[in-house]
């Protein structure tokens, strides 16, 4: 018998933004508050009951609701080769998401051949949407 160490990668996100609608513990709450990017403050839809919890606990809600669908769609539609390029476009942008001066940036952009503007648009996008698809 074939054994298979195969890891299946969820690319699915989930946006913390308040007003957004998750999954925690398979019911859905509303995220009230974003405290840090491991603690979440989110409120129960079906009664009043306020948690703090962690990021990482939190799931999509697949709710019948199209609303909270759009709002929380995932990356599970974009292609193999879109991921690539995002992952790229990632390791080019990554040593200059937290700190950035022009001229890092411009010899960022000469040593991968990618024009200074295009990669201050790739910053911009990723520090808005802290996304690879952005």
């Amino acid at each position: 018998m074939i054994e298979s160490n195969a890891v299946n990668i969820d690319r699915s996100r989930i946006i913390l933004k308040p007003n957004v609608v998750v999954g925690y513990e398979g019911q859905p709450y509303k995220i009230v508050n974003v405290l840090n990017a491991n603690d979440i403050v989110i409120s129960s839809l079906d009664s009043v009951r306020s948690l703090q919890v962690n990021a990482r606990s939190l799931t999509i809600f697949n709710g019948g609701n199209t609303l909270t669908e759009r709002l929380n769609k995932g990356d599970q539609d974009i292609s193999n080769e879109a991921w690539q390029i995002a992952l790229q476009r990632y390791e080019i942008i990554k040593p200059l998401i937290e700190y950035s001066t022009t001229e890092l940036v411009e010899n960022r952009a000469n040593e991968y051949d990618v024009n200074r503007s295009t990669l201050w648009k790739w910053l911009k996008d990723y520090r808005e949407n802290n996304s690879l698809m952005a």
